[in-house]
């Protein structure tokens, strides 16, 4: 019993991992840049565009990356890009997340402290 629980607090944990993150807004490139740390950036265009980028750099008076849908270098002139975002941790999901895995905890203890002193009844 207590493997099945190891087990699914691990698979809890993994697969809500991604739920831990949020996009959040930059106000320059350069910033965006700065924590996007070779990661993706959404960079928002004056025309009102997105464009995802990865391993994005600034060179010279453009902001250049590759895209990340189809790998293809992109340069996008500082002058038209408006905002950046960048995936970073967001308190809130990790905090649902945490509270949530030890409520599952707590309610898989309970069941096995209920079945073991069901089976000590039984046997007395």
């Amino acid at each position: 019993m207590r493997g099945i629980a190891q087990s699914v607090v691990l698979l809890a944990v993994v697969y809500s991992a991604a739920g831990c993150t949020t996009w959040k807004h930059n106000p320059s490139a350069r910033e965006g840049i700065a924590r996007a740390n070779s990661g993706e950036i959404h960079v928002y265009r004056a025309d009102g565009s997105m464009v995802s980028l990865v391993n994005a750099s600034i060179v010279g008076d453009s902001v250049v990356g590759s895209s990340a849908m189809t790998g293809a270098r992109v340069a996008i002139p500082l002058s038209a890009v408006v905002s950046t975002e960048t995936k970073g941790v967001s308190g809130g999901k990790t905090a649902l997340l945490g509270g949530g895995v030890l409520l599952g905890v707590v309610a898989i203890a309970g069941v096995v402290l209920i079945i073991a002193l069901a089976s000590v009844v039984a046997t007395n």
